[in-house]
């Protein structure tokens, strides 16, 4: 029977309905208002359908990293806040005022060129972010507060939020997220002092959502587990499942030999006689060949990845389980099995496992 329908060998299925369910049960947790952070495609579950389904389900505030993923989320008719918590250039501010979306500003000399760049009527919202410690992006924490009330006070600039971002709250034993807690809410009192007073203030990212709850202040930010995924070996999800499962496809099955070797630079050999699966998956997918320690699962068992993954293929050991057939799917993740163990096998992190999976690679919507 003829068929135009193309068959995707490499499939990542994305379920909105645990998607929701995760933001239901961090909303839950957290009563306070959710900044659903969706930036790198929704670390690669797909923005624009993540944020519909989001929308869907009541959320009304979306975190990227830059001005081209907000615009392409306006433009696929997002509403509700979205704000930008990277740089965009000043000369793009009109473009920012025309979506309404909120960029932050994390300098005097940035808000300064921002405020340049405006004219007339136009206004920008903007939340000032505080350097409490990560030393990446922000006004330093701990001084200079008639600088940055002076950046406030800028015309056309509408500063309608504060925040700041952890670097330990996924490891919960470290002071240093009580410590940048305090430096920030030292400003927060600074400033108010000053006269300057802000609608929203947000600290906790998804490790402090778990593992400090107290730090919730005006709203969250919820990005990793929002797909149900781990920030740390030490943290948990706050019981929210994983929204991805990675499919690829068996292609070729056959023997080696005791003696023979595998793949480019023949790096594995056999040491007794396998019988190997040949997989349909490489890094021009995003399985990058780091993974070549970890493995996928056919037939329900695991079966290694040995030598080294291509750029379309890989190939795995499937020696001793049964039933396996050219057309198989096989599992490279999913909710029992999740993305922690390929990170773990490519000395990486789960956040860069979904991240860099390719546009070859389909999302199937759930």
């Amino acid at each position: 029977m003829k068929s135009d329908k193309i068959v995707r060998l490499t499939e990542a299925e994305v379920d909105l309905s645990r998607l929701c369910g995760n933001y239901n049960k961090i909303k839950a947790a957290a009563s306070v208002r959710i900044i659903c952070i969706v930036k790198a495609d929704a670390y690669g579950h797909g923005a624009l359908r993540c944020s519909a389904a989001l929308r869907e389900c009541g959320a009304d505030f979306f975190g990227t990293a830059n001005l081209d993923e907000a615009v392409r989320l306006r433009r696929g008719g997002i509403e509700g806040d979205i704000i930008i918590l990277g740089y965009t250039p000043p000369e793009n501010a009109p473009l920012l005022a025309e979506h309404n979306i909120i960029q932050t500003v994390f300098s005097p000399q940035y808000a300064n060129d921002l405020s340049c760049c405006l004219s007339g009527a136009a206004s920008l919202r903007c939340h000032m972010k505080i350097d409490t410690g990560m030393n990446r992006l922000g006004f330093r924490a701990g001084g200079h507060y008639e600088q940055m009330a002076e950046a406030i006070r800028l015309p056309r600039l509408d500063f309608c939020g504060i925040y700041t971002h952890f670097a330990c709250a996924d490891t919960p034993s470290s002071p240093m997220t009580r410590d940048q807690y305090a430096r920030f809410n030292d400003t927060v009192e600074a400033l108010a002092s000053l006269g300057v007073s802000f609608e929203t203030r947000h600290v906790s990212n998804s490790a402090a959502i778990v593992n400090f709850p107290e730090m919730k202040l005006d709203a969250v930010r919820a990005g990793i587990i929002l797909y149900g995924l781990r920030p740390s070996r030490e943290t948990g999800t706050g019981g929210c499942v994983p929204v991805m499962t990675l499919r690829t496809t068996v292609s070729h099955i056959h023997d080696l030999r005791a003696g023979e070797s595998v793949s480019y630079g023949a790096s594995y050999t056999a040491d007794r006689p396998l019988r190997l699966a040949t997989l349909t998956i490489g890094y021009a997918d995003g399985f990058v060949r780091s993974y070549a320690g970890g493995g996928v699962y056919i037939a329900g068992k695991r079966a290694p990845i040995v030598g080294r993954i291509c750029m379309d293929q890989c190939l795995a050991d499937i020696t001793g389980i049964e039933g396996v057939y050219p057309g198989m799917r096989a599992v490279v993740f999913d909710g029992e099995h999740t993305a922690d163990l390929i990170a773990e096998a490519g000395g990486t992190i789960n956040y860069e496992v979904t991240s860099i999976l390719t546009p070859r690679v389909k999302r199937v919507y759930k």
